[in-house]
């Protein structure tokens, strides 16, 4: 959320607090999360999930609502997923080296 507010501030966008959804980082919530965006008016064209667990949730409601993606709604998650996680369509992620993480910080 800091990071949102930080990049609005420096646009001439605003902050919009009601596009920003909490769950539990699961592909349940993201599901419950991506039909609450799907009902705004506009609708976003973009969305950027927390973990990845949530953008699976996230193309599953999309999928169902037969949005396309990314042509439609564009979906960014967070860290990287195993192989056996793999989706259509292909998401996007910003990569975070867990393990190198953990190794710094001991």
């Amino acid at each position: 959320m800091v990071g949102y507010r930080l990049a609005l501030q420096e646009t001439d966008l605003g902050i919009k607090d009601q596009l920003v959804f909490s769950g539990d980082y699961s592909v349940d919530s993201g599901y419950r999360m991506i039909k609450r965006l799907l009902s705004m008016t506009p609708r976003p064209t973009a969305m950027f999930a927390s973990n990845n667990f949530i953008a699976i949730g996230a193309l599953k409601a999309l999928r169902d609502a037969q949005v396309s993606v990314p042509d439609e709604m564009s979906v960014v998650g967070f860290d990287d997923l195993p192989l056996r996680f793999v989706v259509d369509p292909f998401l996007t992620v910003a990569d975070q080296p867990a393990y190198e993480i953990g190794q710094r910080a001991t």
